[in-house]
């Protein structure tokens, strides 16, 4: 009797792993963008960005067209959509043939995930705000009638559309940091937050993110056996092998206008200065204990 429970027990186990699977972000390479799981049309990534895990959705076959769509999604609540498409105007241009779509999500308070249902062939992200969004798998789209957490729209792939991805009615607040094809200046706009209620509240940008600058150095020869902490080996084994070491520094708003930014990140407390400066979205519980807080990424 005793072991037929167990045999019970362990195939009931069994099954419950086969007909789900959860797929975390984990430290272990942080340089390299690793697979997690395909799926069809379908791939999941691994990969680290400005210091931050992203999950990224990508094409298996997306080297056999030249229009695509990728979709990351940040363990600080972004999701960061990038197209490639045509440019009848300028065919030859790298940037009037690619951009990018960036949002976030609050309050952030939980892990970021990707679940996979065998049995229901199911495959969703669940970002840190809580919610949930659906994709199919042949060809990758976002599935737009399971996701119901909020609501995702996503046109065709096209140079005119803004990115061709809309979102809307979060359970919390959206920040639409906006679209950029090419170059541009994000820095120098208003951002808009909603929440599903239509309430909606426009920020100066400077006002919830930090803003930073890199530069690298290259250690020619062999790579040291323990590089330091900001430093990744290149072509390891091979006869170019080299260390780029990178360091990165914050840069005042007021010096944004005279030279590029690299990159800029939420900050730490963009939950506090969004309740205080929107007032509107204080029944959302921005603040409330748990939220998770980490740098954010962009690809």
């Amino acid at each position: 009797m005793g072991k037929n429970v167990g045999f019970l027990i362990g195939l009931l186990f069994f099954v419950g792993a086969t007909e789900g699977r959860e797929f975390h972000c984990r430290a272990d390479r942080p340089w390299k963008a690793e697979t997690l799981f395909e799926w069809g049309d379908l791939v999941l990534q691994q990969v680290f960005v400005n210091k931050a895990c992203n999950l990224r959705i990508v094409r298996a076959r997306r080297g056999k067209t030249k229009h695509f769509r990728n979709f990351s999604f940040s363990s600080a609540g972004q999701v960061y959509i990038y197209s490639q498409f045509d440019n009848p105007n300028n065919p030859k241009s790298t940037f009037a043939t690619s951009g990018v779509k960036s949002f976030y999500l609050f309050p952030r308070k939980n892990a970021l995930k990707a679940v996979f249902d065998a049995q229901r062939q199911e495959f969703h992200v669940q970002i840190p705000s809580g919610e949930r969004i659906f994709f199919s798998n042949d060809p990758l789209r976002v599935d737009q009638e399971r996701t119901v957490d909020l609501a995702v729209t996503e046109g065709p792939v096209a140079y005119d559309n803004a990115g061709g991805v809309v979102i809307q009615r979060p359970q919390g607040v959206l920040l639409n940091v906006g679209y950029l094809q090419g170059g541009g200046d994000r820095g120098r706009r208003n951002l808009t937050l909603e929440d599903r209620f239509g309430r909606v509240c426009e920020v100066p940008h400077h006002r919830l993110f930090n803003y930073f600058d890199r530069t690298y150095q290259v250690r020619a020869g062999r790579c040291d056996v323990d590089l330091p902490p900001n430093c990744r080996c290149v072509d390891a084994g091979r006869k170019h092998e080299r260390a780029v070491c990178e360091t990165e520094r914050r840069v005042a708003h007021d010096r944004h206008g005279r030279r590029a930014i690299d990159e800029s990140r939420p900050k730490p407390d963009i939950e506090s200065i969004i309740s205080n400066v929107c007032p509107q979205f204080t029944a959302t519980r921005l603040t409330q204990a748990g939220a998770v807080t980490s740098h954010s990424g962009a690809n």
